[in-house]
């Protein structure tokens, strides 16, 4: 070893034992992280492709399950070729988070025409995409809208790809959680130790936020924190009653005074 590593590496050694003895140089078990970095991605949902979901159609009503099944290898066919052939979903309710309309097509080499409409009752509709004059070739297309209180989404073909019959491998309606989303964790277990400190980066120089479980949340973008309190704590192993009763309504109060300081949302089952 050198004589310029030499020292570096003494001193390493020396902050490491000295973290150690300090209590600071915690090893997590198993069960948590040491840190992490949370990557927020808005969470879509197909209500389509639901079990309580139905698909109609003008002709093939037999097959147009096949457009909602999920399945891009699937398609519905109408009974004939044509304009005016029509594919209708009934979500099964009406929702006001719908933003979104996927349509895949079987045939990707045809310049589909088509409008795409929605209606809370099947009988008004709203036109939320006209590509009734399209003429570029193409597997399918994404249409963003926003319309609440919509239960029925509905493509109609109005002309395209000559006598070959347009077929729709996929029609999804996507609901998602928006840039906008609040962040929240269930964190009862806090509760459980109270005596042992968190750090975003415990093996870091800067260890950034701490030493509490709260500070390393808040830091990370958590707002909200639930709290689930038991009148009778029992071990989930055994059954029997916590000698300390954890999650109970004295130790969530601390728990709950902890999150209030540190200025973040409290929600309690």
């Amino acid at each position: 070893m050198s004589r310029t590593r030499l020292p570096r590496a003494i001193a390493v050694t020396t902050t490491l034992v000295t973290m150690a003895s300090a209590n600071l140089l915690m090893v997590p078990e198993s069960a948590h992280a040491t840190f992490g970095t949370a990557d927020i991605k808005p969470i879509e949902s197909n209500i389509a492709a639901k079990p309580w979901a139905s698909a109609t159609a003008a002709t093939g009503s037999s097959n147009a399950r096949l457009a909602i099944d999920g399945d891009p290898a699937t398609s519905w066919q109408p009974g004939s070729a044509g304009a005016r052939q029509w594919l209708t979903v009934d979500l099964g309710g009406t929702y006001d988070n719908l933003r979104k309309v996927k349509v895949f097509f079987s045939d990707r080499g045809v310049a589909h025409r088509y409008v795409v409409e929605a209606s809370s009752d099947g009988r008004r509709w709203k036109t939320i995409a006209d590509r009734s004059h399209n003429r570029s070739v193409s597997r399918g297309e994404v249409h963003l809208f926003t319309r609440p209180g919509t239960r029925f989404v509905r493509l109609t073909f109005t002309g395209g790809p000559g006598k070959a019959r347009a077929g729709v491998s996929e029609l999804q309606v996507l609901n998602y959680l928006r840039d906008d989303l609040t962040l929240g964790a269930d964190l009862s277990w806090m509760d459980d130790v109270q005596d042992r400190q968190y750090w975003v980066d415990p093996l870091a120089a800067d260890r950034g936020a701490g030493p509490h479980l709260l500070d390393v949340a808040k830091d990370r973008g958590i707002e909200y924190s639930r709290l689930r309190i038991f009148n009778e704590p029992r071990s989930e192993s055994t059954g029997q009653p916590t000698p300390i009763p954890r999650q109970g309504p004295e130790r969530s109060l601390v728990s709950a005074q902890r999150i209030k300081q540190r200025g973040m949302g409290l929600g309690i089952d």
